[in-house]
């Protein structure tokens, strides 16, 4: 055999063994994703600094303690609320609505309502009746007056306030309501 025919075999049997063993090897399994990297703890925020009362805005400060109550006495049908702190009362013969409240300093003489629907402010007279002795301020004005609306229709509470007192924060219970439906009808 000629030595040209040995080195052709030759190479042809080395690329067959090649093949054939390359045809033995084992196939790598898919590698499993690696899981994703766990995202940072949250910084925790600091807890706010609770407000005082004082500060807060009378929609978001805490309502007075004490309950309204409607009474019918002499003809005066009057809704108060706590212990006489405010009262709203209706004088039929003259179809007026008389708001008192009790606590006030001797020179007040206006009140600011604070409603949902705004502010309302109105001149007043400082009482000091003989029973108590404690100086009141009290708002006389007409049934009619829209105010008296705004102070009904008012979302859950009424802010009321006058000089030598806290701000009064009240609910806007259905005593009021009657009270003044009551005086214009």
């Amino acid at each position: 055999m000629p030595k040209i025919a040995m080195i052709a075999r030759l190479r042809a049997g080395a690329f067959l063994t090649s093949v054939l063993l390359a045809g033995c090897q084992a196939v790598p399994s898919p590698r499993a994703a690696p899981p994703p990297p766990t995202p940072p703890a949250p910084k925790p925020t600091p807890a706010p600094t609770p407000a005082t009362p004082s500060n807060l805005d009378w929609e978001e400060a805490p309502v007075a303690p004490g309950t309204w109550t409607y009474l019918t006495q002499d003809g005066v049908k009057a809704a108060s609320f706590g212990q006489d702190i405010v009262v709203i009362g209706c004088r039929p013969a003259t179809r007026q609505i008389e708001l008192s409240v009790r606590g006030v300093a001797p020179v007040a003489r206006a009140m600011t309502v604070r409603t949902s629907f705004g502010a309302l402010q109105w001149a007043g007279v400082v009482t000091s009746p003989a029973a108590s002795g404690v100086a009141m301020l009290t708002v006389s004005r007409p049934a009619s007056d829209p105010g008296f609306d705004q102070i009904a229709y008012s979302r859950g509470r009424i802010a009321i306030e006058v000089a030598g007192r806290t701000r009064l924060i009240v609910p806007a219970w259905a005593e009021i309501s009657r009270v003044i439906e009551d005086c214009r009808n």
